[in-house]
């Protein structure tokens, strides 16, 4: 059960993440792409720091 859950898990955020990352390129120019990947990181990060303790 947790095999499968993990499996799930997975699949859901690859399908979260690949048009995320497609739709960060379409929505930034050349210019300012690198910003724009950097401030979805933190943001993503700055979640993770939150989450994961209230999680474990």
């Amino acid at each position: 059960m947790l095999l499968g859950t993990w499996v799930l898990l997975g699949i859901g955020t690859s399908l979260v993440n690949t048009p995320s990352s497609r739709l960060l390129a379409d929505a930034s120019t050349t210019a300012n792409r690198n910003l724009v990947y950097t401030a979805q990181f933190a943001l993503s990060h700055a979640c993770f720091l939150v989450t994961y303790p209230i999680a474990g």
